[in-house]
């Protein structure tokens, strides 16, 4: 399979028609939704960090969370590094969640190295950098 990345409506348009043509349910919800709006987000640590804070918590937590975290100057690695853990529970952060993001904090990872690597590659890197299995 030929990996992609999506960057352009080009793109969410061509992947909409290819599922439409194979599945006919989405087809009806195509047209009755109309084109689909490309909705990209920035890359890296702040996108992986905004994402662990949003896990298992409703969109209006989440965005109160990150609104406090930049408040506080804590979304980058650095300031998480520094950070005490009762600062990151100050800003709505659950103990599992100061773990994570201190994790993806002292991980150090080279998101930008990550665009050249397949998909395998990156979730192999990636879950070396954490010390995880992928199942």
């Amino acid at each position: 399979m030929e990996e992609r990345i999506i960057q352009t409506q080009n793109c969410i348009n061509e992947g909409a028609s290819f599922l439409a043509d194979i599945e006919p349910r989405f087809e009806y919800a195509l047209n009755a939704t109309g084109e689909l709006p490309l909705r990209l987000s920035p890359e890296g640590f702040e996108r992986l960090l905004s994402a662990i804070i949003s896990q298992q918590v409703s969109v209006a937590a989440a965005n109160s969370i990150w609104k406090r975290l930049v408040k506080a100057n804590l979304h980058g690695p650095r300031k998480i590094m520094r950070a005490n853990d009762d600062e990151l529970r100050a800003v709505g952060l659950s103990r599992q969640k100061v773990r994570y993001a201190r994790a993806l904090a002292e991980a150090r990872i080279n998101f930008k190295s990550l665009r050249s690597m397949s998909t395998s590659e990156v979730v192999e890197k990636l879950t070396q950098v954490a010390g995880i299995g992928v199942w």
